[in-house]
């Protein structure tokens, strides 16, 4: 006996205006562009679906301007659209597909393109079925429910921010009122925000609150230091919506800090040999974080003792510190090694930027005594004003 044919169809109606899928009990505006998008599905059986025929659902509160198919095997097809006169609706769109289905041609995707009527009070769009039929199998499936609303727009204010110190929520206070001055309730009504581009979760407007009247709180884990930008947009429960509202507020209140300091280096051995001779250090590891929020650059210098053996005996020779073609020798006057402006909480390796004409050096002369030396650096790390 041939196995029996196994046929699955699905609806996804999405508004292409506002970017979102319309479920069953949702809200769309006027002018809207809808899209309802029917897939097809051929799961199993021994003989082909042939002769499918469409019955599809045209609610008058929607005009379709276009409609195809497209099938599996990559070959499309156009539908012809029944003529609205406007003054009767067209309840149903039948359609005969051209192409059979198979497990070679699986899915067939019906689409379905039009705009939601321009509406002068909420408009209710009525659920429906869909239904196809073909040779030895039909199958049907529901459209959703939906209501259409008047084109209102929310408008939202958000007062003015400036700065919180670190571990310190952000409190957002603000006001909602509609575009088309009618009296509302806050039924519905909520905040979406995100935190430098992160999705907060939504704020719901309490119905024992002012009307339209906004505050709460952004926790302080959702904020970085330094600036952070918070953008906001209000919507209705019939899915009218504001224009984002963008603030900026800057967390302060984190450190300067060498994150990593090498508490011990060696520099390279030198083979003396009577003639000047260069060593560099090796391990050696020096790291800044800038968390305080400041836009100033901060400087990193050093100060470094004579290098000396156990015995008092002092290297004939300097440390110094190479930046391209000069040389600065580091004594009890502090040297400049790095300046820089860094994002807060971003590890900066000074080390690791250094190279062959970059760094620490050590510069023995030809009077240089076999030994080993030691000495102390000390790294001095500092906001640098700003001008």
């Amino acid at each position: 006996m041939p196995q029996p044919i196994e046929i699955e169809s699905d609806l996804n109606v999405a508004n292409l205006t506002q970017e979102r899928t319309v479920h069953e009990g949702d809200w769309v505006h006027g002018g809207d562009e809808l899209e309802y998008e029917y897939v097809l599905s051929y799961l199993n059986g021994d003989n082909e679906w042939q002769q499918v025929k469409a019955s599809l659902p045209l609610p008058e509160q929607v005009h379709f301007s276009h409609a195809k198919i497209r099938y599996a095997d990559g070959t499309e097809e156009e539908i012809n659209l029944p003529a609205d006169d406007n003054e009767s609706s067209v309840a149903r769109l039948q359609h005969d597909l051209q192409r059979t289905l198979s497990m070679k041609n699986p899915h067939a995707y019906i689409t379905l393109i039009g705009e939601a009527a321009k509406v002068d009070r909420d408009t209710f769009v009525d659920d429906d079925m869909s239904y196809f039929e073909g040779h030895e199998m039909k199958t049907a499936t529901a459209t959703p429910h939906f209501t259409i609303t008047t084109n209102k727009t929310v408008n939202l204010t958000i007062e003015p921010l400036t700065q919180v110190k670190k571990g310190e929520p952000v409190i957002i206070k603000g006001q909602i009122k509609l575009n088309d001055g009618l009296d509302f309730d806050n039924d519905g009504m909520r905040i979406e925000y995100r935190v430098n581009g992160e999705a907060g979760e939504d704020y719901q407007l309490s119905m024992d609150d002012p009307v339209g009247c906004v505050e709460f709180e952004v926790d302080a884990e959702e904020l970085q230091i330094g600036e952070n930008q918070i953008t906001l947009r209000a919507h209705s429960k019939d899915n009218a919506y504001s224009e984002p509202v963008t603030v900026t507020v800057t967390v302060i209140g984190g450190e300067l800090q060498l994150k990593k300091v090498s508490t011990e280096s060696v520099f390279a051995p030198i083979k003396l040999t009577g003639t000047a001779q260069v060593s560099r250090p090796e391990g050696l590891e020096v790291v800044v974080n800038d968390d305080t929020g400041s836009k100033a650059a901060w400087r990193l210098e050093a100060t470094a003792t004579p290098l000396v053996t156990n015995q008092g005996r002092t290297l004939a020779g300097n440390l110094y510190y190479q930046d391209g073609a000069k040389l600065t020798m580091l004594g009890k006057d502090a040297v400049e090694i790095a300046r820089q402006k860094t994002a807060p909480g971003i590890d900066y390796d000074v080390t690791a930027h250094w190279s062959s004409q970059q760094g620490l050096v050590l510069k023995t002369t030809p009077a240089a005594v076999p030994g080993s030396y030691q000495g102390t650096i000390t790294w001095h790390l500092s906001t640098v004003p700003e001008e």
